[in-house]
């Protein structure tokens, strides 16, 4: 059966919810769009548009979302592990160019993002690339880091994790591949 499934285990982070924007086509939908093939050209134009910091949006110059991924987890902790945003920033570009923007758990292209024509400036895309720390308790540090689409960032609170069934809290390809019924 398709629709919507229980998310409290699988750590889905509710701002990024596909469930909000497609309802109870949520996983045919992501079956559908693991189907679709990636193009070296839209590669290289989300290589393009986020290399730089800032750039302009319907008018507006806006940061672009790799940077104020990178901003935000290096305000949370990133500041204890690189000697400067700029250094954190050029060391997760270069995460997203060995990924080719594709997200380590979905295999999606992360392709859009806050400002696109696509999305409001106040909503979060799902598909919108999101860093992550692999091991939450280990921060924002080099080697613990990787790019995911935003639906699959949880808010993830295993420093906090009291259950001691070490029930995980984060996607992997599999369990995301089975969730959405491939």
């Amino acid at each position: 059966e398709d629709g919507i499934r229980d998310t409290s285990v699988t750590g889905v982070q509710t701002c990024a919810l596909p469930i909000s924007l497609l309802g109870k086509n949520t996983c045919a939908f992501l079956r559908e769009r693991s189907k679709q093939p990636i193009t070296d050209a839209e590669i290289q134009i989300i290589l393009e548009r986020e290399k730089k910091k800032y750039a302009k949006y319907n008018g507006k110059w806006k940061s672009n979302i790799v940077y104020a991924s990178c901003w935000s987890a290096y305000k949370r902790d990133g500041h204890k592990y690189f000697d400067s945003l700029h250094e954190m920033f050029i060391y997760v570009y270069n995460l997203l160019v060995e990924q080719r923007a594709i997200c380590i758990i979905t295999g999606f292209l992360m392709d859009q993002h806050k400002g696109s024509e696509k999305m409001s400036e106040k909503s979060t895309n799902p598909f919108q690339p999101s860093l992550n720390a692999k091991n939450p308790s280990l921060g924002h540090r080099p080697g613990n880091l990787e790019w995911v689409c935003a639906c699959a960032n949880p808010a993830d609170q295993d420093k906090q994790n009291n259950d001691f069934r070490d029930v995980p809290t984060g996607w992997t390809r599999q369990s995301f591949k089975s969730y959405i019924g491939l």
